[in-house]
């Protein structure tokens, strides 16, 4: 039963009936409008999921049968005829029989049921508060802003004023530059184009130069162009069949003159490609002997770097065990034991310290016999010369030219091949001819211009060329300015947390002084804690070495694992120092985390000392970078900071941080949490929030307000004995 206006009604069998029916059709089946829940706007069932929806309709039925709500079947049928016209269907009939209804009767009882609940929700929603107060009210509701302390030291800024004080030459800067690293060089952009010079052989394809007949009996022998390698080379080279005086019109690929022109392009490739061949086989030959000193000498310097790697690691062993016997030696210098072993080590050093030198000696002396080599080797690629080696290759053959570029070009240099080798035309790939990485080297696959197709040499190469002085000078300088600068950056960082830990510890004296006392009585538990496992280890392997009949196997396995702990156990004075790091460094995590919480008391001292500035940001709400344009409306710190660190809590700090995109470092401190009031809102945030408000609260309470239990509660449900024991049971 249930009470509505005072009276208790029970709940009956068709209130259920009908209820299920809804349940399973109030989405699809029910028109649009009629209630105010659908496929688009659900119900809620609540915890006992999607079967409580029968319940939550019989309730809100019987109600609104004791309401004295009743449905017009003429509104009923207005309904079910608007519907047919929203989905273009013949008649009623027809739409309740794609509804899944078995008649038009059964239609129209389940659509008058669901108007008559559906009037009963809406009445009820008629208590929603859709006012501008409440929009305000939840839009500010469980929000809030903040706001912080921020001390920054700007790194960019301080590398505009270095470099505005400076009196420093072209001449500091370039001698600088030689000073840096290879990486550090190139990130700098001071680097051109790489450019090479080129051996180029060329075989021409225009009628008159290549014939094909005379390679029918070597390169083309069994070489046919396919329909898809037509196509490709085509649309590789479609700039070749451009119709003069266009733009855009091409010879088409159909064209029986085109087809024949591109299959003479893919022959004198393949004829290049077969000569490529012998000639790389040709070169390869020539420099045998230089390239197989290079790979001896390379095997040598191998082993060479191997025994340097072996000495020093021996002779680093050595001298920590000498450090160690020292060690011991001091707290008892008597030990004439003890003295000999040091006598002993420190001559084993001294032999190992000579051994090292003689390795080192060795491998540079073979470094310096690799760099000959590789250099004998380099000559020898670039006495091969590719020109003079083909034409005895394609003797009596036609189309051929031949040309040499003394000039270090790079490839937008080469793009004009037609400039540089008169007769070769536009080179689109002249990339591959600077992506040569070695003197001498032979390229790896013909390459197309726009009259023939090429093989090319490189006689010299300069993969890293510099600009131009008066353009990489100024980069040299900004590079040097920005080192400058960051390195104070990542001193006044130091300064600043180390003031900050100090400051801040001076606030909790009895915090440190507790956590330093517990340094020994922590390290001699973590050793005794250690010592003990190893202890019941050994014990537990005697003990199974003790046992009769233990196997081979299993007797070698426990007596090695003995052997491993007790070693360990003989090893006790390094574990320690081991254990000593690792307390040292939990106490000053636990000193600097507690010290954290202080840091809003000493920043200004801290900032002061270090070289920090201090500067409010805020009140602002925590989520003020979903606003619009957020990082052009607010300064760059506002920016960094509620970016990322908007959810810190009041008295919370963090830092020193590190902006890369403004290049600052900054320590933050969160002062202050409120509640947003309606003042921190935006209009644009209340006009967004007031479009949707309806529908949101709409959604809200058919959320809430109608699931089973809420319904339960407003009409006072009772259930019948035995059902609310089974339920107190589930």
């Amino acid at each position: 039963s249930i009470v509505v206006g005072g009276e208790q009604v029970k709940l009956e069998v068709e209130d259920f009936r009908i209820g299920d029916q809804l349940a399973r059709n109030y989405q699809a089946g029910v028109p649009v409008g009629v209630m105010p829940c659908n496929r688009f706007m659900q119900l809620r069932s609540g915890e006992g999921g999607d079967g409580e929806l029968g319940e939550v309709f019989a309730i809100l039925r019987r109600a609104a049968i004791v309401e004295g709500i009743e449905p017009s079947m003429i509104e009923v049928d207005r309904a079910i005829e608007a519907e047919r016209e929203r989905n273009s269907i013949e008649s009623a009939a027809k739409l309740a029989l794609a509804r899944g209804f078995g008649s038009l009767a059964e239609f129209r009882m389940l659509v008058a049921e669901a108007m008559r609940i559906g009037t009963m929700m809406r009445l009820q929603m008629l208590a929603l508060d859709n006012s501008d107060g409440e929009a305000m009210r939840q839009l500010v509701l469980h929000k809030e802003k903040v706001t912080f302390r921020v001390a920054s030291y700007d790194v960019q800024k301080r590398q505009e004023e270095l470099a505005a004080a400076s009196e420093m030459t072209d001449e500091d800067l370039k001698a600088w530059l030689d000073e840096q690293p290879q990486p550090t060089k190139t990130k700098m952009g001071i680097y051109d184009l790489p450019r090479a010079s080129l051996r180029i052989v060329a075989l021409q394809f225009a009628e008159g130069q290549f014939d094909p007949a005379q390679w029918e009996e070597t390169a083309l022998s069994d070489f046919t162009a396919s329909e898809d390698q037509l196509r490709g080379a085509y649309d590789a080279d479609k700039e070749r069949f451009k119709v003069a005086d266009t733009e855009d019109e091409y010879r088409p690929f159909e064209d029986e003159a085109v087809q024949a022109e591109l299959t003479r392009v893919l022959q004198a490739e393949q004829g290049m490609n077969d000569l490529l061949k012998q000639l790389r086989d040709a070169q390869t030959k020539a420099i045998e002997a230089e390239t197989a000193a290079t790979q001896v000498t390379q095997g040598d310097l191998g082993t060479a770097r191997t025994r340097v790697r072996e000495v020093t690691s021996e002779k680093t062993q050595k001298e920590r065990e000498l450090a160690d016997k020292e060690a011991e030696l001091e707290k008892d210098p008597e030990n004439a034991e003890l003295k000999a072993a040091v006598e002993q080590l420190r001559q084993e050093v001294t032999r190992l310290g000579d051994d090292l030198v003689t390795a080192e000696n060795a491998q540079k002396a073979l470094e310096n016999a690799l760099e000959a080599d590789k250099e004998a080797e380099t000559k020898a690629r670039v006495a091969f010369d590719l020109n003079a080696e083909c034409q005895k290759l394609v003797e009596g053959k036609t189309g051929f030219a031949f040309h040499v570029i003394e000039e270090l070009l790079d490839a937008e240099d080469l793009e004009d091949l037609e400039a540089r080798a008169p007769g070769l035309g536009k080179w689109g790939q002249a990339t591959a001819a600077t992506s040569l990485r070695q003197a001498g080297a032979i390229c790896f696959a013909p390459s197309r211009t726009t009259t023939a197709s090429i093989l090319f040499q490189a006689t010299a190469v300069d993969l890293q060329p510099l600009k131009p002085e008066e353009e990489y000078v100024p980069l040299v300088k900004d590079a040097y300015w920005v080192q400058k600068a960051d390195e104070e950056g990542r001193e006044k960082r130091e300064a600043m947390d180390t003031a900050l830990l100090r400051l801040a510890k001076e606030k909790i004296p009895e915090f440190v002084k507790e956590r330093e006392e517990s340094r020994e009585q922590r390290l001699a538990d973590e050793i005794k804690k250690w010592e003990d496992g190893l202890t019941a280890d050994i014990q537990r392997a005697n003990e199974m070495l003790a046992t009769p009949g233990l196997g081979t196997k299993a007797k070698q396995a426990w007596e090695a694992m003995r052997r491993q702990k007790q070693k360990q156990l003989a090893a006790k004075e390094a574990r320690v120092k081991a254990f000593e790091r690792a307390v040292d460094g939990e106490i000053e995590g636990e000193i600097r985390e507690e010290a954290r919480k202080h840091y809003g008391e000493v920043l200004e001292a801290a900032a002061a000392e270090a070289g920090f500035t201090v500067a409010q940001i805020g009140p602002h709400p925590r989520s003020l970078k979903t606003r619009p344009r957020f990082d052009k409306a607010y300064d760059p710190t506002t920016v960094f900071v509620f970016r990322t660190y908007a959810e810190m809590d009041a008295g919370e700090a963090n830092g020193p941080l590190y902006d890369t995109a403004e290049r600052r470092y900054h320590v933050l401190v969160c002062d202050k949490v409120e509640p947003l009031q309606s003042e921190d809102v935006t209009r644009r945030e209340f006009m967004q929030m007031r479009e949707s408000f309806s529908r949101l609260q709409v959604y809200n309470c058919l959320s809430q307000a109608f699931t089973l239990t809420a319904l339960e509660q407003r009409y006072q449900r009772s259930r019948p004995a035995g059902v609310q024991e089974d339920l107190a049971a589930r």
